[in-house]
């Protein structure tokens, strides 16, 4: 009898280690599963917000929508094209400007010009309003921005003369500043003898201006 008591108090510290092992793995699993919880909470709000756009004012949205664009089909001349535009096949006319019509001198390298630069590609129009055609009278951009304008550079090449082309109501599309950055351009180009300015060209020129087509 007196040797079952000594071994009881012998195996007693051993059971309170064992008890408290026992305790102490529990726990750990415990935080484990915790831990994995968090994880998996933290990964599925981070996958459940990958891809959206954070934009932090109303203006900042705004910036993000497209402006008006359109595909061009093909060109009808120097000044004129024909393009998809909201599903919708339109014909349009480039606003300021004038190049020479078919059959006139640098009629070809006017339109090979603008070929070049829109034909088969997307650009980016600001309406101006309609013609007595029926066109769209428009600025053409080659960026989304509007600071590579296709106008501009037939008049900069001397492929076109600047005109204040007026709309279906006989209303000038183009405000005196726009108007007045054009003429100051063909001035420059002029001078410079390039393009429908140069000798050979101007001596074949009519010395009255046409009306704009």
């Amino acid at each position: 009898m007196h040797i079952f008591s000594t071994l009881k108090e012998l195996l007693r510290p051993l059971k309170k280690e064992t008890t408290v092992l026992n305790n102490d793995n529990g726990q750990n699993k415990q935080n484990q599963g915790q831990q994995k919880e968090y994880k998996e909470s933290k990964a599925f709000k981070s996958a459940e917000s990958f891809g959206k756009p954070k934009f932090k004012n109303n203006e900042e949205v705004k910036s993000k929508v497209p402006p008006s664009n359109c595909y061009v089909l093909f060109l009808k001349d120097g000044d004129t094209f024909v393009g998809m535009h909201n599903q919708e096949k339109k014909t349009f006319r480039l606003a300021g400007i004038n190049t020479p019509e078919i059959g006139e001198q640098m009629a070809k390298e006017s339109t090979d010009f603008l070929k070049e630069k829109i034909s088969k590609k997307l650009v980016y129009l600001t309406f101006l309003g309609v013609d007595l055609y029926n066109r769209e009278i428009v600025e053409v951009f080659l960026d989304k921005e509007k600071t590579q304008n296709v106008n501009k550079m037939l008049i900069k090449q001397g492929f076109a003369s600047s005109e204040r082309y007026k709309n279906s109501e006989g209303e000038n599309t183009h405000s005196i500043v726009d108007y007045v950055q054009n003429e100051v351009l063909e001035k420059i180009v002029q001078f410079q003898g390039k393009g429908v300015w140069s000798d050979d060209i101007k001596k074949e020129q009519p010395k009255v201006k046409r009306f704009p087509r």
